[in-house]
């Protein structure tokens, strides 16, 4: 589907949208870090991290596409997509910067995965402050063999 927008180029949707699309492999399973929408709930928006103080049963009823397609779409990672398990992922780790510590550290998979092994190993088992994972589940492959 093309996109007219105020640019000299027709877009795609899939350009645009690429975690709805599920096309370029970099977006695969990367939780947003903004507000997601979750229409016809009390509360309209939440962030993917709320996910992480629900309940199983609630979390379940959030992560499940056929009734919140856009929360489980938008946070992938919290909802354990099985398409975000290490055998699927294709080699590829989140490319956001990672903050720990009230974001008093930054860093990345690519940082861990380039690290000795007594940083990777502190940090992929550290939660995550955007999202509130564990390190070793937004970059499964720089921390494979440390969690």
């Amino acid at each position: 589907m093309n996109i007219h927008a105020v640019t000299s180029q027709t877009l795609k949707v899939y350009n645009i949208c690429p975690k709805a699309c599920e096309l370029r492999k970099e977006c695969f399973c990367k939780d947003s870090k903004g507000l997601v929408a979750t229409p016809q709930r009390g509360v309209k928006f939440r962030y993917c991290k709320d996910a992480s103080m629900y309940e199983q049963e609630v979390k379940a009823f959030f992560c499940d596409e056929t009734k919140n397609p856009i929360f489980s779409k938008s946070c992938p990672i919290q909802c354990r997509n099985p398409k975000c398990s290490k055998d699927l992922a294709n080699g590829i780790d989140s490319m956001d910067t990672l903050s720990f510590y009230g974001g008093k550290l930054k860093t990345s998979c690519w940082l861990l995965s380039a690290g000795n092994d007594a940083y990777a190993d502190f940090w992929c088992n550290q939660m995550e402050d955007d999202l509130l994972v564990e390190g070793y589940r937004l970059c499964p492959f720089a921390c494979e063999g440390f969690y």
